[in-house]
């Protein structure tokens, strides 16, 4: 009798020496893996790594501040870009027209991103664009042979047509402009994304059609009366063609963007 309830009394422990083994044998060699990952040096990669994503944040973040500025250099919001290429290309706001400028010609010349030639296959294909498609086609055969100032003198009307189309009949009329741009801002945050990039094309679009009389100097931006009302020769450059190719993928964006959320606020029938 003495035996068998020495017996009940070791049984619990044997149950949970049996039990706990195996986890104690896990345990170690979790407590091991760990000590060998810090030995390795993987807290400080970690550290690293975590540091970068920081500066990463940082980085958009004052980026995001310069968005607005980049309409007042001559160029919308890249609705075409990825996060890295306009996190780098709007930190150059700071540094002036000319950067921002160098930044855009070295996105659009990288031949590994294609940049170019995928903006011109995507305003070809968009339905928004079907009657300009002709047009855009021989865009693109007169960048391919460097004659810019034919492609920027065909490029400012079909963005006036798109922006039109786009935003209204009444666009070409700077008080109807006006109008357009302040009512559609006032609908939108003023933290949010929506808001740098309608303030970006609103400057933009400002810098364009910025009034030019008789007897005024040349505009040092791209002025659509300079040259479409023959105030002087269209001295236009690549990186002219690229700023309104630009342009007109943002209207046409935008308004897409537009579409899509009145489908998404319309009531389910």
């Amino acid at each position: 009798m003495q035996q068998a309830v020495a017996l009940l009394h070791e049984q619990p422990t044997t149950v949970a020496a049996a039990f706990l083994a195996p986890l104690q044998e896990k345990l170690h060699d979790i407590s091991m893996k760990i000590q060998t990952a810090f030995e390795s040096g993987w807290l400080e990669s970690f550290q690293q790594r975590l540091q970068v994503g920081v500066t990463r944040i940082q980085a958009a973040e004052a980026a995001l501040k310069n968005a607005e500025g980049i309409g007042r250099m001559g160029w919308t919001f890249p609705m075409n870009v990825s996060l890295t290429d306009v996190v780098e290309i709007l930190l150059q706001v700071p540094n002036g027209p000319e950067a921002i400028d160098a930044a855009f010609a070295r996105f659009y010349a990288d031949t590994e991103k294609q940049s170019l030639p995928l903006l011109l296959a995507a305003l070809r294909q968009h339905a928004r664009l079907a009657e300009f498609r002709a047009l855009i086609e021989e865009v693109g055969f007169g960048l391919e042979h460097q004659k810019y100032r034919l492609v920027v003198t065909a490029l400012i009307p079909l963005f006036e047509g798109v922006a039109r189309s786009c935003w209204g009949d009444s666009f070409w009329q700077g008080a109807a402009r006006d109008k357009f741009f302040k009512d559609k801002i006032a609908t939108l945050a003023s933290d949010g994304l929506d808001h740098v990039m309608w303030s970006a094309t609103q400057a933009f679009v400002e810098l364009l059609y910025k009034k030019n009389f008789h007897g005024d100097p040349k505009p040092r931006a791209l002025n659509r009366h300079w040259i479409l009302h023959g105030r002087g020769p269209a001295d236009a450059s690549l990186v002219d063609a690229l700023r309104l190719l630009q342009a007109i993928y943002t209207v046409v964006s935008l308004a897409d963007e537009e579409a899509q959320d009145a489908v998404q606020a319309a009531p389910a029938v």
